[in-house]
């Protein structure tokens, strides 16, 4: 597990992008931070604030391949196709884990999608 944020609210625990993208875990639920388009948005533009807000809380703000969930494309309204999306989200083992963070969460967010998470991130 990535270590939970340092706050005196009672943050949930996210299961670490390395552990779930091994697919040994699913589903799991994804709290969908923000989405971009290769080719045609700013991918940092887009992304880095995203990944800087979750960073500022204590979360992993990595960047990673929207197809690691394919559930996603159709619950966020995503219609580009496979690989051309990149995202943020935070992975986390229950939906109830994922709603609790979507609580205390104050920045925008796309939406938790339920699914399975297997890609090779190639690290």
């Amino acid at each position: 597990m990535s270590t939970p944020p340092a706050s005196e609210a009672d943050w949930p625990d996210p299961l670490d992008l390395a552990t779930a993208t091994q697919g040994q875990h699913n589903p799991l639920s994804v709290a969908w931070i923000a989405v971009a388009t290769l080719g045609t948005d700013d991918l940092d533009a887009t992304l880095n604030p995203a990944s800087a807000e979750l960073e500022a809380v204590g979360y992993d703000g990595s960047q990673w391949p929207l197809s690691c969930q394919y559930a996603a494309y159709a619950a966020l309204g995503v219609t580009d196709g496979p690989s051309t999306e990149f995202g943020v989200g935070v992975v986390f083992t229950t939906h109830a884990d994922a709603v609790a963070f979507d609580e205390l969460w104050t920045g925008s967010m796309l939406g938790i999608v339920d699914g399975d998470v297997f890609c090779d991130l190639g690290g």
